[in-house]
């Protein structure tokens, strides 16, 4: 996850530089945003990151910060993948189903902006491989077939979770 911990530093280092509606690089979005329900813009990021939990926290393996980068579920389980921008390691944090993630977007503060989402899916994703986002950043292109396997840590507690509460999860990309 270097590459994409890279992508969150340069969006943040970035601020109001870049073009808000450039959809960030992930695969298992629930949430549609805009007229198209497209994948989840940088400028729904910035806001949902200056939020706090669930969107932003403490990192539990070196303390540095999780950014959350895509989010939602199924009828009882769900949650946000997050990958922190200082050991670019990422987590799943299982919070509670599609519901639950929705209730959480919906206390968020993209309600009432442009950002505000526009759909929902249900056992599916809204993804993107960013490329148009790498493209204003001056990175690369991701590679054919990059992130159809990722590993994510599992943070078992909704929060607080410190290093000894993790597990390696392997999704697969019926998973994702």
């Amino acid at each position: 996850m270097v590459e994409t911990a890279e992508v969150i530093r340069q969006v943040l280092a970035r601020g109001d530089g870049l073009d808000p509606w450039l959809s960030f690089p992930q695969r298992a979005s629930c949430f549609g945003f805009g007229p198209n329900k497209s994948a989840i813009p940088i400028g729904a990021l910035r806001l949902l990151w200056a939020a706090g939990w669930p969107w932003s926290q403490p990192c539990p393996s070196c303390r540095g910060t999780l950014h959350a980068i895509s989010f939602g579920g199924l009828l009882s389980a769900g949650g946000a993948k997050s990958v922190c921008t200082g050991c670019a390691r990422s987590f799943f944090q299982q919070i509670g189903g599609l519901g639950t993630m929705a209730d959480l977007v919906r206390a968020s503060p993209l309600m009432g902006t442009e950002f505000q989402p526009t759909g929902m899916t249900f056992g599916g994703a809204t993804t993107s491989d960013g490329a148009a986002l790498r493209s204003a950043l001056g990175m690369a292109a991701p590679l054919p077939g990059a992130g159809k396997s990722e590993v994510f840590n599992c943070v078992v507690s909704a929060q607080g979770a410190d290093s000894s509460q993790l597990n390696e999860l392997q999704l697969s990309d019926g998973d994702k």
